[in-house]
């Protein structure tokens, strides 16, 4: 008897060293999301069509969980910082991939729709034909349980803009649109700013102000603070940049174009759209310029009123000479 019981001891003492025959449960690591490849992530998103409008109907669809982006893919294509600044560190945060523009010379416009628990969103991330990320922009923010008439678009030619709307005191509606643009080095920059509000004392942003200004009728002609004629060196002798933007009949009317122009006789340039019917010749005389509309320029003007009108040549400020 007593050997049957110290033998049943020591058979419990195994089975308690044992764990009592079962086997531990181990608790599952963390899983770690592996890198994703520039090319795989660009697959995620569906092909689109431009144009494309990128606004409220977008953020508030819902899209499937299919198309949902991991957050460590994104963290892994852009800076901390920038990530930040999108996106912050809200943990209801929820990534999704909208769609996908290409472009055989251009490359991939990827389009990403972000929500939260206090915010919507939408974002451009544009990677060039070798699959390098050039550049991101937001397109629209929205915060929740409010509405916005702000969106984003990339037109049929691929140009981007972002419009947006405040009410100033009275119910005015302020309405501005900024036109994007990728430079030769693939870089995003801001191009064109158009508003129809027309403040006093509130300066017209000249997109080309900062460009070389050596040819002959190279420089600013004004009538009024807001009205201007910005002309600028073109990419050979023969060519100039231009810039116009004016308001007439109160601010109630107004034109913005930007483009090139050719000399085309004694004193004259002449602007005439590649694809379109706009047309704008620039005669000079005694340091004033004098604009004839000699196309339809709808496009970039209200329907009562043209590019037309005598400007004077305001003295550009000297610069620096680089020692």
């Amino acid at each position: 008897m007593r050997v049957r019981a110290l033998l049943s001891l020591l058979v419990i003492a195994l089975l308690v060293a044992c764990g009592g025959g079962k086997k531990k449960k181990e608790t599952p690591a963390t899983p770690v999301e592996a890198p994703v490849s520039v090319g795989d992530f660009i697959k995620i998103f569906p092909i689109v069509k431009a144009p494309f409008t990128f606004g409220d109907s977008v953020l508030s669809k819902k899209t499937p969980d299919s198309l949902k982006l991991s957050r460590r893919s994104v963290q892994q294509l852009i800076s901390d910082s920038l990530y930040s600044s999108y996106f912050g560190d809200d943990p209801s945060l929820h990534l999704y991939a909208v769609g996908r523009i290409s472009d055989k010379t251009k490359g991939n416009y990827l389009l990403v729709k972000s929500v939260s628990d206090q915010r919507r969103g939408g974002y451009l991330f544009y990677f060039d034909k070798h699959q390098k990320l050039l550049g991101t922009l937001p397109l629209v923010s929205v915060p929740s349980g409010e509405h916005t008439l702000s969106y984003g678009k990339l037109d049929a030619k691929l140009n981007i803009s972002v419009t947006t709307q405040s009410i100033k005191a009275g119910g005015f509606k302020v309405i501005q649109e900024n036109a994007y643009a990728f430079m030769d080095d693939g870089t995003l920059a801001l191009m064109m700013t158009n508003t129809n509000d027309e403040s006093p004392g509130k300066k017209v942003y000249n997109p080309i102000d900062t460009l070389p200004h050596h040819y002959k009728w190279a420089g600013d002609y004004i009538e009024e603070p807001n009205n201007i004629v910005s002309l600028r060196d073109g990419p050979n002798a023969k060519e100039y940049r231009f810039f116009i933007h004016f308001t007439s009949d109160d601010g109630s009317c107004k034109g913005d174009v930007k483009g090139v122009a050719e000399i085309s006789g004694e004193n004259k340039i002449r602007f005439t759209e590649r694809v379109g019917t706009c047309g704008i010749e620039f005669k000079f005389s005694d340091n004033r310029v004098t604009l004839r509309e000699v196309g339809g320029c709808g496009a970039y003007r209200g329907m009562n009123c043209f590019f037309d009108g005598t400007y004077t040549r305001k003295k550009l400020p000297q610069r620096k000479k680089k020692k």
